[in-house]
């Protein structure tokens, strides 16, 4: 093997983040922001870049969003584990608490796990699509950070980059 073939596969490996105990364990990271067709079935394409290096999928949950600007629902995808860690409160309260029981309720009726078929493709259900306006007509805009992506139907991008603005408005941003 020539040294251009090992710096190739040097770089094609992934990079793994250290967990606690000195192991590895690789790590979504979704960046930047992608435009695609949403098909006949409501099945979506996975980016290229966002696809797991070692192979297999993301254990990933969708949960549909309301925005309050727009007045229009989104989809936000987590992983599983950032999903367990902000849903542990309602997880934690009491049985008799019926707040939580109706956030549960709640949030049962908004949330929906992926399952990507062998092209990494990942269907949405009825009401998601009809919720947010997706479908074989209006293209699908995924926009990444980290552990999470939010998609949009793509002819409310416009109204989306005005919602971000008016919501950047209301908060206080720290430099990293």
């Amino acid at each position: 093997m020539s040294d251009a073939d090992s710096k190739e596969q040097l770089s094609d490996t992934v990079a793994a983040f250290p967990k606690r105990g000195g192991s590895s364990v690789e790590r979504p990271f979704f960046y930047f922001y992608y435009e695609v067709a949403v098909d006949a079935q409501g099945r979506i394409q996975l980016p290229a870049k966002w696809k797991k290096k070692s192979g297999g999928d993301w254990d990933l949950i969708a949960i549909r969003v309301r925005d309050s600007v727009l007045e229009k629902d989104y989809i936000q995808v987590v992983t599983t584990e950032t999903f367990d860690r902000k849903t542990q409160p309602m997880e934690d309260a009491e049985f008799n608490d019926f707040g939580a029981t109706a956030e549960r309720h709640d949030l049962a009726e908004r949330v929906m796990p992926l399952e990507f078929d062998k092209s990494a493709r990942f269907a949405l259900a009825e009401h998601f699509l009809e919720a947010t306006g997706l479908g074989p007509d209006n293209r699908a805009v995924l926009i990444g950070f980290k552990d999470r992506f939010d998609i949009y139907c793509a002819k409310d991008r416009p109204m989306v980059k005005q919602s971000d603005k008016a919501n950047l408005r209301n908060r206080k941003l720290n430099s990293f």
